[in-house]
């Protein structure tokens, strides 16, 4: 016989719901009585994507997806035959030693890529210019009226090469001489910027925490000094605290930091962020233990 451990964390009996077996309209239902009972969870929008019958005897599974910006998190619930009980928590098989609800549950899902909406820029707009003296009249002349970079700044260079050869080897090589200190270089050929995100959801019900602080400095062994902030934010109704254009200098940058939740209820534990920003940016997702 199969032995099953129940984690119920919230029980309750929906009474807008009918004594019938559970579909989807009634799991939906079923969720909107549970949003009702927690507020914090009012601006979460869950997207029902399937049911079936679950290992706990009597009760159906449910699998919800919640968006936070890029990606979609699954969230399990359990709904009685009889559409009256429903329930959030783990399923674990103790003999098989498998948690069923993370199987069910699944991974995270990204939606897929609107390539309408990616600017597949091709160069166009820029006139020849020929100088080695790039000042703000004769950068402003070559931009075809475009003011938005400051040549004061610094600008970054975009080159776009032609050859009058169908030989495709008549360029073999391209050099490009720079200032040669990096503070130099920092001042006049501005960075990209990577995306600094953290991600915070409740450890037992994986559901985004809303007003979670989000402290994250740069640790040694990087270009910022240690203990420079790079991230002191609360998260939003999605769970999600972000820096979204940190530049990053040279190598990774190594950081250290926490998220909190202890000036209003739910409260939850301390938990500590440590990694590295390399050049894709720096996201992660932190699961926090309730405190109460």
């Amino acid at each position: 016989m199969k032995k099953l451990i129940y984690l119920m964390m919230l029980i309750f009996c929906a009474g807008m719901i009918y004594a019938q077996e559970p579909t989807k309209d009634t799991a939906i239902q079923a969720m909107e009585t549970l949003k009702s009972l927690n507020p914090q969870w009012g601006a979460v929008n869950f997207e029902f994507d399937k049911m079936e019958p679950s290992p706990v005897p009597n009760f159906y599974q449910a699998r919800f997806y919640v968006k936070q910006q890029d990606r979609l998190i699954p969230v399990v619930v359990y709904i009685s035959k009889d559409s009256k009980i429903l329930f959030l928590g783990q399923v674990i098989n103790l003999t098989e030693k498998k948690n069923l609800t993370q199987d069910f549950a699944g991974s995270e899902k990204y939606p897929p890529i609107d390539m309408s909406k990616i600017d597949l820029n091709n160069g166009a707009g820029f006139s020849p210019m020929t100088t080695n003296n790039y000042t703000a009249a004769n950068l402003a002349a070559a931009l075809n009226g475009i003011t938005i970079i400051d040549a004061s700044k610094g600008f970054k260079l975009k080159l776009k090469i032609t050859t009058v050869t169908t030989n495709t080897t008549a360029i073999t090589y391209l050099y490009l001489t720079t200032i040669s200190t990096d503070t130099a270089q920092d001042y006049q050929y501005p960075l990209d910027t990577v995306q600094v995100k953290t991600t915070v959801v409740d450890a037992s019900t994986s559901l985004p925490i809303q007003g979670a602080h989000v402290y994250i400095v740069a640790a040694a062994g990087g270009s910022l000094n240690a203990g420079t902030v790079i991230l002191d934010g609360y998260t939003d109704a999605s769970g999600i605290s972000l820096n979204s254009s940190f530049e990053l200098s040279g190598a990774n940058q190594p950081i250290t930091g926490r998220v909190r939740k202890s000036s209003s209820s739910p409260y939850y534990k301390t938990s500590p962020i440590a990694g590295n920003i390399t050049n894709v940016g720096f996201d992660t997702t932190l699961f926090m233990i309730l405190d109460e």
